[in-house]
């Protein structure tokens, strides 16, 4: 958002409490903040705020370092946590509301025997909207491909029905799809 309404315009001050996405290499936190401020944003890492008020229709941002921010609007993001907390992880030895460590394929690395996987943000690999997405597409092809190693499935090749198919004759595949917040 920093670069879209510098682009559009605006001068944008952008607070890091600590390193630009965290979840990845460090590398890619620099070369991501490098860009920013080529865009002109002006990047603050290392601070965060302590205080936010509205005064005479200006927000003003104090600092933990004691400098303040004047600004028109403030855009605050507060992170993300897994909502893994209803999904009955501490029956498998993992403790619920945690993030879930995974490999490449997806496949959580703390269950023995490989039959769990993890994909989107419960993960904490990329904390981005289309990774999800992604993600599922990996998990399901390593799912197929130990599928296709197991004795007790029968996979078919045609196109049309396959996902049913998998599931139908994988007699030991279960899919875990947790409760929409909606669904209520």
């Amino acid at each position: 958002m920093a670069a879209a309404w510098s682009a559009l315009g605006s001068q944008v001050t952008m607070l890091v409490r600590s390193g630009l996405l965290g979840g990845l290499e460090p590398l890619a936190g620099k070369a991501v903040q490098a860009g920013l401020k080529a865009a002109g944003v002006d990047v603050r890492s290392g601070v965060q705020a302590t205080d936010v008020v509205r005064e005479a229709g200006m927000v003003v941002v104090t600092l933990d370092n004691g400098q303040t921010l004047e600004c028109d609007e403030l855009l605050a993001a507060a992170g993300r946590r897994p909502k893994t907390d209803d999904l009955g992880l501490e029956t498998v030895g993992l403790r619920p509301g945690s993030w879930l460590d995974v490999d490449d394929t997806c496949q959580v690395t703390a269950v023995d025997g490989g039959w769990l996987y993890a994909a989107g943000d419960v993960n904490h690999r990329a904390l981005l909207t289309h990774m999800g997405k992604y993600q599922a597409r990996v998990c399901a092809a390593a799912i197929v491909a130990r599928a296709q190693k197991n004795r007790n499935c029968q996979l078919s090749r045609t196109s049309r029905g396959r996902r049913q198919r998998i599931v139908r004759r994988c007699r030991r595949l279960s899919l875990l799809i947790p409760k929409s917040p909606r669904s209520g």
